[in-house]
């Protein structure tokens, strides 16, 4: 009964096209085409190449994807998770750092995968992984030396694959991934089909920005690392137009760029001091590019994006904050910290598959050393572990009587979900304060209402937690980066110790318990760290963080 009440509710909040789509693949007879027998391809050695990835390829016969080493050639490895094979079949080593080194390697794996993956068979042929290497394919095409015959005339088969198989069941990042593909695709190739191809890729993806994107940047899955990937998509899409100069592309570089600015804006904002994504929903390092070569990126293709500019405040020894009104993130920093605010709903309703029930959490970095990390993500699939890493418990906010804020399960599910309310934003010459509360709780009886409030000064994070209406128990969670060492001082404070040895005082209202859990920067990876939680008493607590 519990996993049908999870599973109505899940439904509820799915479009109509994401049902009919399930049911209508389920049933629909993928056509075979005969390659044209004169294939006329573009060659276009404009197209500027990005390197802003490791290479995968660790030696002639191995490589490592998600810090977890298989053979390069083994394309149904049933030992391995379903992820790790559909990086294989990405071939983003192709055009990853260093892949100019590896020219006959890179050849014999591209003819070993046309040999040994038949015709609409196996993960490679799923739609997702399909769009990735067609676009990979293509741009080793260009900027390193050419596809043999077969591997072309392979392409062309998936491109006229992946037109059949368009992901309209999960929409998102993986329909915007699929439109790009058939832009390129459309791009490559000179006949009838491609044609067709590239038309449907533009008008998938000029219908998608339009809700994708939100306006104040923001990719809607609100998943720092997919906006990285989102925009990646963008400026390849830029890239593309200004190589092959066609008209169907170049129409549409001035509204491209109006919205790369805005994303590369957002990106940046979001980002720690050290450079990378922070940790909002399903976020890792080493899967996106960083926002820093991103930038140059766009500067490359000589896009004129402003530079970010945040909002400068009255506030004593605060020097910039941000909201993103339409995402829900804040931001406050000054020469010492830099906190990042989650205000913001799990996602769209009809796509929470990245959601983590993290609302109200925060992090927080002090100068270039991240302090507070939320969770993380190391993993996907449906596991013990996964469904761990994405509760509330795993991130910096409040769990009342041990239930999440969004009833996130299975792998990608999320049920009954929080609904964030921006109380207050006050800033005067002393302080800087957000207040919010979510309904995530109401479920319960009572309809218990979680309320958090952000008080910043110049030296200083005040972090107030109330419960409004009746629970058991309740208790907010506070992890810190695994640099971080953490030395007792009384029941109610203890002192955090950065690497370079300055202190960083934590003391709360009631008592503070110190307990063992683990960060997960990277997939594949898990890093003992310690987390700090402090129990509610009254309905209320309040944290206090000195610099």
């Amino acid at each position: 009964m519990r996993k049908l009440h999870l599973f109505l509710f899940t439904i509820y909040y799915m479009k109509v096209i994401q049902i009919v789509n399930r049911i209508y693949r389920k049933y629909k007879k993928i056509t075979y085409l005969e390659c044209p027998n004169e294939l006329k391809i573009l060659d276009n050695n404009q197209y500027i190449k990005l390197e802003a990835l490791d290479n995968a390829i660790i030696d002639t016969q191995n490589v490592t994807f998600l810090n977890e080493t298989g053979k390069i050639l083994d394309w149904d490895n049933k030992t391995k998770p379903l992820l790790w094979l559909y990086n294989l079949h990405y071939f983003d080593y192709l055009n990853a750092r260093g892949c100019s080194e590896k020219h006959q390697l890179n050849q014999k794996i591209i003819s070993h995968w046309v040999e040994h993956n038949k015709f609409n068979t196996g993960v490679g042929w799923e739609p997702y992984p399909l769009s990735l290497r067609i676009v990979n394919w293509i741009k080793f095409h260009w900027s390193e030396e050419a596809l043999p015959e077969k591997a072309i005339e392979s392409l062309w088969s998936q491109s006229n694959v992946l037109s059949q198989k368009l992901e309209y069941h999960l929409l998102g990042n993986h329909l915007f991934a699929n439109a790009k593909a058939l832009i390129f695709a459309g791009s490559f190739f000179n006949c009838k089909e491609s044609q067709k191809w590239l038309a449907t890729g533009l008008k998938i993806v000029t219908a998608e920005l339009n809700e994708q994107v939100l306006s104040d940047g923001a990719n809607f899955e609100l998943s720092p690392m997919y906006h990285n990937i989102i925009l990646t998509d963008m400026l390849d899409l830029v890239n593309l137009a200004n190589s092959t100069n066609k008209e169907d592309l170049m129409s549409k570089v001035d509204d491209w760029q109006s919205i790369i600015t805005k994303m590369l804006h957002w990106g940046q904002s979001m980002s720690h001091p050290d450079g990378k994504v922070s940790f909002f929903n399903d976020s890792a390092f080493g899967i996106a590019p960083d926002i820093k070569v991103l930038h140059k990126y766009s500067k490359a293709l000589a896009l004129t994006t402003k530079e970010l500019k945040n909002t400068t405040v009255p506030t004593k020894g605060i020097d910039h904050f941000t909201f993103h009104k339409n995402s829900g993130y804040a931001v406050v920093s000054n020469s010492t910290f830099k906190a990042i605010l989650d205000m913001a709903r799990v996602g769209p309703d009809y796509l929470p598959g990245h959601a983590h029930a993290d609302t109200l959490s925060f992090e927080i970095s002090h100068g270039s050393q991240r302090l507070f990390v939320n969770s993380g993500t190391s993993l996907y699939g449906v596991t013990d572990e996964r469904l761990r890493q994405r509760k509330t418990v795993s991130h910096n906010t409040l769990s009342i009587d041990g239930l999440d804020s969004s009833e996130v399960w299975s792998g990608f599910r999320v049920a009954r979900r929080a609904y964030p309310t921006v109380k207050k934003v006050e800033i005067n010459e002393s302080y800087l304060q957000i207040v919010c509360s979510h309904n995530g709780f109401k479920r319960l009886k009572g309809n218990p209402i979680h309320q958090r409030s952000w008080k910043f000064n110049q030296s200083s994070v005040e972090v107030k937690d109330e419960v409004l209406g009746p629970h058991r128990s309740c208790q907010s969670h506070f992890h810190l980066h695994p640099d971080i060492k953490v030395e007792r001082i009384s029941k109610s404070e203890v002192h955090l110790i950065l690497p370079n040895h300055e202190k960083v005082v934590f003391s709360s209202i009631g008592e503070v318990e110190i307990l063992n859990t683990t960060w997960h920067p990277e997939f594949g990876i898990s890093i003992p760290n310690v987390k700090l939680v402090c129990t509610l008493i009254n309905n209320q607590n309040t944290v206090f963080v000195r610099f």
